[in-house]
Parts: C-alpha cells; sequence; structure tokens
C-alpha cells in the first residue's frame, strides 16, 4: 500500500501546523520574494514549520556531497530518482517573476543539484541543461523560496494572496505576471484587480483583460470606462478597441463631450475602428471635437461652439490655439465673446490668433480691445492686431497706427503701415513717407506699397529717390508705386530736378545701387551716363537749351517789365516744357503785355 505524504495528514492539529506554516512562507516573502537580508533566514524558519524535517537541497560533484537544509542541515537520502526538470519550466517561472535566470556561483562545480522532498523522492535537475545553471546554489534564499512556491502549485494562490493583502508594488507586480494568460483563474484574478483601489493596478489590471474575449470580460472593460482615473480609462478604451467590442459602442459613445482632450480623440479612434458613424447632428458635433476636427465643429455651429469653447477653457496651449483658429470658420456672438476671452489668453501666440480671427469676421466691437492690444508685451499680438485694425477699417483707429509706426519691432511698423494704406487717411501720408528711410528693408518696402496705394504726385519725388535703395524689394515697391500714382513720372520737371541727386548716386560704393542710379537716369533723359556726358564736354545743342533756360528764368522775376516781357518771349521759343511751371506764375503779372505774352509763351512750352 502507497504512504500517505505526511503533509497530507488526517491529523486537525498537524494540517492546522502546515497551514500556520504557508502563512508564514507569505508572510517571509511579501511583495513577491522581493530579495531582501534575512530573508533565507525567515524563509529557513517558515519552511521548518511547514515541512520539518522534510525539504533539503543538496549539491554534489565529483570529489565530495554536502547538504544545505532549510532546517537543520543534516544529510538527507536522496531516495529514488525523479524525472529532470525541464529548462522551460525554470525559464517559465522566471519569466513569471520578470527576471534573468540566476546563475549558479562559479565557486562551485556542481555536477548535479536536486531539490528533496523525503516522501516522494528528489526532483532531479540534468547536469549541463538550461535549468542547471538557473538554480542557485549558494546565498540565493528568495530564488529558492520561489521555486518551492512553484513546486507546490502555488502560484495563482500565491497571486491572489498579494492581490488581497500585498503592498501597491506587489499587486501591480502580481498583475503583470497575469498579462499573456487567457486561462480562468487568470481572469478571475484580473477581475478582482480591476476594483483596486490603486489606480495603477486597474491599469494594469485593464490592459490585461484586453486579450479576453469572454462577455464578463468586456463588461468589466466597459465598466473601467467609468472609472474616476482618466488613465485608467484611456487604457479600458484601447483595451476594448483590441477586443473589437461593438456591445461598448454605447457606453465609448458616452464618453464623447468627456472633457479630456486625449481619452476623447482615442474614443472617437476606437469608435471609427469599430465602424461607428454619428446618427444626428448633436452627435456629429460631438465626434467632431473629440476627433481634433475643430474647423468642421465650427461649420457645424449651434452646440458645437459650446463644445469648442469648452475645450479652449479646459485644453492646453496647442488645443486653445487650435480651437482659436477653427472659429474663423463660423460667426455669431458666442464666437465673438470667444475670440475676445482668447485675446486675454496667457499666450502670446493664442492672443495673436484671437486678434487675427476677429479682424478676419469684421467684428467691429472689437476695436476697443485691439486697439489696447498694440501695447501688449509680446510683438506678434500687437503685428496682429494692428493687421485686424486694418482689417476692420474704423478711422478711430488712425493716430493709435501711427504711434505703432515709432515701435521698436519692425514687423509691428510694417503692421501697421499695411493697416494705414487700407485705411487711406490722408493725416498717415507724412508718417509713411518717413518710412520710407526706415533702418529696415521690409519696412521701408512695406511703405513705398502703402504710398501707392493712398500716395498722389507730392510723394512722386520721394518714391523717385526711393528707387536707389540698395534692396531690390523695395526699389521694385517703389516702381510700382510710381506707375499707379503717374505712369509719366518720368517726364515730369520735378523729376528731372533730381538728376543732380541720381548722378551722385553714380558714384555709390554699393555695385546694387551704381545699377539703379544708371537705369533711373535712362528713365528721366533717354541717356545713359556715358552719352550723357560725352553730349555734356560737347556743348549739345540741348545743354545750353537747358543753360538759357535757366538764365531766362530768373529774369521773369526782373523789377523791369522790358526785361520780363522779353524773358517770356525767349522762354516762349526755347519751348521747354521745364519752363511751363515759371511761365504758369507769370500769368498773374500785373503788366497786362507780360501776361499776354505769357499766353503766348504756354503754348509753345510742349517740346523737351
Amino acid at each position: 500500500m502507497k504512504q500517505r505524504p505526511e503533509c497530507f495528514c488526517r491529523s486537525p492539529a498537524l494540517r492546522a501546523s502546515r497551514t500556520k506554516g504557508m502563512a508564514r512562507v507569505a508572510n517571509a516573502s511579501e511583495g513577491l520574494f522581493d530579495p531582501g537580508p534575512g530573508l533565507l533566514r525567515r524563509l529557513t524558519r517558515s519552511l521548518t514549520i511547514l515541512f520539518p524535517s522534510r525539504l533539503g537541497f543538496v549539491e554534489r560533484d565529483n570529489t565530495s556531497e554536502r547538504s544545505t537544509g532549510f532546517g537543520e542541515g543534516q544529510p538527507q537520502s536522496l531516495g529514488r530518482d525523479k524525472p529532470a526538470v525541464s529548462a522551460e519550466q525554470c525559464a517559465g517561472f522566471d519569466a513569471l517573476h520578470g527576471e534573468a535566470p540566476t546563475q549558479a556561483p562559479s565557486r562551485v562545480n556542481a555536477a548535479e543539484t536536486r531539490l528533496q522532498w523525503r516522501w516522494g523522492g528528489p526532483c532531479r535537475v540534468a547536469p549541463g541543461s538550461a535549468a542547471h545553471g538557473s538554480l542557485p546554489v549558494h546565498r540565493h534564499g528568495s530564488y529558492i523560496g520561489r521555486r518551492t512556491v512553484m513546486g507546490l502549485g502555488l502560484r495563482d494562490w500565491w497571486l491572489g494572496r498579494c492581490l488581497r493583502a500585498g503592498s501597491v508594488e506587489a499587486r501591480r507586480r502580481a498583475v503583470e505576471k497575469l498579462q499573456g494568460r487567457t486561462d480562468g483563474a487568470a481572469l478571475q484574478l484580473l477581475l478582482r484587480a480591476v476594483r483596486d483601489p490603486d489606480p495603477t493596478v486597474r491599469r494594469a489590471a485593464v490592459a490585461a483583460l484586453g486579450q479576453f474575449k469572454e462577455e464578463v470580460a468586456l463588461g468589466a472593460l466597459v465598466q473601467a470606462l467609468r472609472d474616476s482615473d482618466e488613465q485608467v480609462q484611456e487604457t479600458a478604451v484601447l483595451a476594448l478597441r483590441r477586443a473589437e467590442s461593438r456591445s461598448a459602442v454605447p457606453a465609448l459613445v458616452g464618453l464623447l463631450g468627456h472633457g479630456n482632450a486625449r481619452l476623447e480623440r482615442r474614443v472617437a479612434q476606437t469608435l471609427q475602428a469599430l465602424g461607428w458613424r454619428p446618427s444626428s447632428p448633436e452627435e456629429e458635433a460631438r465626434y467632431a471635437v473629440a476627433s481634433g476636427d475643430y474647423e468642421r465643429a465650427a461649420a457645424l455651429g449651434g452646440s458645437a461652439i459650446a463644445l469648442l469653447a469648452r475645450r479652449f477653457r479646459g485644453g492646453d496651449y496647442a488645443e486653445r490655439l487650435a480651437v482659436v483658429r477653427a472659429l474663423t470658420r463660423s460667426s455669431g456672438p458666442e464666437v465673438t465673446a470667444l475670440l475676445m476671452e482668447a485675446l486675454r489668453d496667457e499666450d502670446a501666440t493664442v492672443r495673436a490668433a484671437a486678434a487675427d480671427g476677429l479682424g478676419q469676421l469684421g467684428v467691429g466691437a472689437a476695436v476697443p480691445a485691439l486697439i489696447r492690444a498694440l501695447k501688449d508685451a509680446a510683438p506678434a499680438v500687437r503685428a496682429a492686431a494692428a493687421v485686424a485694425l486694418g482689417q476692420l477699417r474704423d478711422p478711430q483707429a488712425v493716430d493709435p497706427l501711427i504711434a505703432a509706426l515709432e515701435d521698436a519691432q519692425w514687423e509691428v511698423r510694417t503692421a501697421a503701415l499695411e493697416a494705414l494704406g487700407r485705411l487711406g487717411d490722408r493725416r498717415a501720408w507724412s508718417s509713411v513717407v518717413a518710412r520710407l528711410e526706415d533702418v529696415d528693408q521690409e519696412v521701408r518696402q512695406q511703405a513705398a506699397e502703402t504710398l501707392g496705394v493712398v500716395g498722389d504726385e507730392t510723394v512722386v519725388e520721394k518714391l523717385v529717390l526711393t528707387l536707389l535703395d540698395p534692396h531690390a524689394g523695395v526699389r521694385q515697391a517703389a516702381a510700382r508705386a510710381l506707375y499707379r500714382i503717374d505712369p509719366g513720372w518720368q517726364r515730369s520737371e520735378r523729376v528731372r530736378q533730381l538728376l543732380p541727386k541720381v548722378e551722385a548716386a553714380l558714384q555709390h560704393r554699393d555695385v546694387s545701387v551704381q545699377l539703379a542710379a544708371a537705369t533711373l537716369l535712362r528713365q528721366i533723359t533717354g541717356l545713359s551716363p556715358a552719352e550723357l556726358a560725352q553730349q555734356r564736354s560737347r556743348g549739345h545743342p540741348t545743354h545750353r537749351r537747358e543753360a538759357a533756360a535757366g538764365i531766362l528764368e530768373s529774369l521773369v522775376q526782373d523789377a523791369d517789365p522790358d526785361v520780363r516781357l522779353t524773358a517770356v518771349e525767349a522762354l516762349g521759343r526755347l519751348g521747354l516744357s521745364r519752363s511751363r511751371a515759371v511761365l504758369e506764375r507769370c500769368l498773374s503779372d500785373p503788366d497786362p503785355a507780360v501776361a499776354a505774352a505769357t499766353l503766348d509763351a504756354l503754348s509753345g512750352c510742349h517740346g523737351s
């Protein structure tokens, strides 16, 4: 008759002793047998109570045999042989505890290592196998304790105990050991873990439940969608997506409009993966906001604006900026109020986007707030406010924009010039002309563009000199402005009076200025610099006529009326267009003969 192992004795007292011993084993190895000082000693005492004189750890080499027992260390008989413990079993137990196999100390040349149960015989580890090196033989009590629990078949019992009474770290690690398992025992333990008071444990349990297809597991995941911790909710959403559970769609739809942008986006992605589509305008608005399609939500209007407002007030910088930019696709009092609120946002980029949106929507009520924004600490906000004021075309913004032309930042001055060009107020002309000499080329270019929009003949001379700017963009802007104001500006007498300055620019140290001066000289005179110099050196009749005209123009102001009359008649015979301005002043001469001769002279001043 086969002898019953002593550990299964019918004696109630002995069974109670064994139960207490198992509890002491658990207490000695709290935290899934975390190794620490004194653990081997505590484990030895616990196992002595549980299996007195039954368990020994034997090392045998080629020359000697010694036994390190968990009790008093007395040598034990090996008894009959048992099948070898496979490498997969030991490696699997190592993986259960998330650690690499522990190597035996090199000082022990163990040919054979055995775990021995007196009533059942030793469990032999084959020499040279992978498991042989994984069993420690020196000062590895916690490792031995783990294999002891494995040998007793108490893994799930131990994990359950950790989930009930272990520390937070022990409970979390216990859940991690259950990941990858799909058996019923693991499911029951995970269902207990999803109700753990610690969110990190619940999050790990929810992630592990995603590999189950049972209805009870899916129900637990749906319950986790209502967890107080948002990370647990997000993990549940991802787990339901992996499980492809369409039964969870109503619960997922309920999370749309939750308020957390990251969670809502996960929910929207999961619903899309499950093939769900909105069935009402309300659901469409919530889905658009949750998926981050704020432009679509703004275009829907209505309740979507309220959802966007909540996303703006609860989102981070990127979310707030995206909402403000999307609001330009809508309109209404709610949109205006939200943009005005965004104009006071803590982030400068959001404030600038709000100013830009107010200008695009043409919100006239925002003019006072935008004028205040011209003094914002951030240059980008000041520039955006200036552009918005130009779009609104409110006359009360002219003076603040003129003051903004003195801003220290070039982008603000450029934006103010653009806005003044839109307003077209003559009060700003002198300030705009002064910006043609700004130190920044972008400002000079914008000033020329603005004068082309609002300027007249009085700014032609300034624009002509701007054609000598070192930067091509400024010269091109000035040329466009000149042709917009007066297509025949080259024939103007005022322009010809600028020839000395143009000729002086031929000696400029910047080659681009020299080339610009040569081009301008040809536009005004029709001659290249060399041709003009050659003409002057030969005393060309044209040059002599120009000199004579200069003398005669000074004589028309003589006190003697006969001298004035002779000068007027001579200017008429020369017929130079440059003399028209002088002759027009002679029409009011007090001498009737001079005035009459002036009329005849003007009719002949049409040549060059």
